[in-house]
Order: C-alpha cells, then sequence, then structure tokens
C-alpha cells in the first residue's frame, strides 16, 4: 500500500459521501483536526483507524489507498440496502460484493418478495 494517495483519497471519499470532518470524525473516534491532518498527508492512520474508515465509507481498506477503483454507484447501492432494516444483513456481505453481485441480488429480493405476495393473495 502506498500512503501517498491516502490524504486524496480520503478527502474525495468524504466528500463523494457529503460528510464533513466533524460528522467523520465522530463515526470514527477523532477529532475533526485529526481529519484534516489525514487529508493533508500530516499524519498517517492507525490500522484500527482504516478499519473504522472501511467500515464507515463500505469499502476495502486498500481503496482508501488508491489500489482499486470505487464506485459511487456501488457506494449509494451498499449504503442503500444498509440503511434497509430489511436488507441490512446483505450489508454485511456486500463488502467486497461488486456492483453487479448487489444488482443480482436485489433483483432475487424483489422477485421473492413478489412470489410472496402472489402467495399470500391465494
Amino acid at each position: 500500500m502506498s500512503f501517498k494517495d491516502f490524504p486524496d483519497r480520503l478527502r474525495t471519499t468524504r466528500m463523494a459521501r457529503n460528510m464533513t470532518q466533524k460528522e467523520l470524525g465522530k463515526r470514527i473516534g477523532v477529532s475533526p483536526s485529526t481529519i484534516g491532518m489525514y487529508e493533508r498527508g500530516e499524519r498517517e492512520p492507525s490500522f484500527k483507524v482504516l478499519e473504522a474508515l472501511a467500515d464507515v465509507f463500505n469499502v476495502p481498506i486498500d481503496g482508501l489507498y488508491g489500489e482499486e477503483e470505487i464506485d459511487k454507484d456501488l457506494w449509494e447501492l451498499r449504503e442503500s440496502i444498509r440503511n434497509n432494516p430489511e436488507l441490512r444483513i446483505l450489508f454485511y456481505a456486500s463488502r467486497n460484493a461488486t456492483a453487479e453481485d448487489l444488482l443480482e441480488a436485489a433483483e432475487l429480493i424483489k422477485a421473492r418478495k413478489t412470489i410472496r405476495t402472489i402467495t399470500e393473495r391465494k
């Protein structure tokens, strides 16, 4: 992993999620000024903080270092799954899933709900 890409990747990721440094800091247990230091490359986060960031953004840790491309549409889909109580279990299983995997899972769930609705009407 290369630290040189981390500051820009963190700032870009946070801003793409419409989060302030204060909001992100609160979610991972660090101060807003610490987030600022990470984003300016003045400080490198611990592995524990990297794990927390990956959890908040639902991306692999490598994604924060620029090792892989982070897909905004995939984030949005994962976030919608995470925020739906009926689908939350999929959020935890989706960490390493591709966008295609998630879309297929969503279609299967919709089909299952349709079958359930039809069955209940009989």
